[in-house]
């Protein structure tokens, strides 16, 4: 190989590994912004964050007769690598979530999932992430 192509295949593959490099950061940073969906925005007003973009819901919200919301999040792929901060789901991150989510929301697995739960006063909120099926459970309890 001459000194020429030798110096062409390095400036390419410095190009092409720098936008790789720039596609997955510019990606991370999106999500990282959170979700401008109307869930999102609505809970990163109450509890100062939002969620991470990128799913589609299905939300039973009964802030206002009862005082509770309960939401399932399914992303395209995992977002695990966002929860820096959570824990794996222990016995009382576990109970707390059933206290407040519906009948029909599934029961945590103590150790498999991560969790993270804030609490204000009597208010609470329980996020629960099952890494393996990519879903967001959201509990909400807020007192009337």
């Amino acid at each position: 190989m001459n000194k020429y192509v030798r110096i062409v295949t390095v400036v390419l593959v410095i190009l092409v590994g720098g936008f790789f490099v720039y596609r997955s950061t510019s990606n991370k940073i999106e999500q990282l912004r959170g979700s401008q969906d109307s869930l999102s925005l609505e809970l990163a007003d109450r509890w100062g964050a939002g969620l991470p973009d990128g799913y589609t819901k299905e939300v039973d919200d009964r802030l206002d007769t009862d005082g509770t919301l309960y939401a399932k999040l399914t992303y395209s792929k995992s977002i695990a690598d966002l929860l820096a901060k959570w824990e794996p789901v222990d016995e009382t991150l576990a109970a707390d979530f059933t206290a407040i989510a519906p009948a029909d929301a599934p029961m945590p697995p103590v150790g498999d999932w991560l969790g993270y739960e804030l609490t204000d006063g009597d208010a609470r909120l329980v996020l629960l992430y099952d890494p393996a099926a990519y879903v967001l459970y959201v509990v909400e309890s807020q007192p009337q």
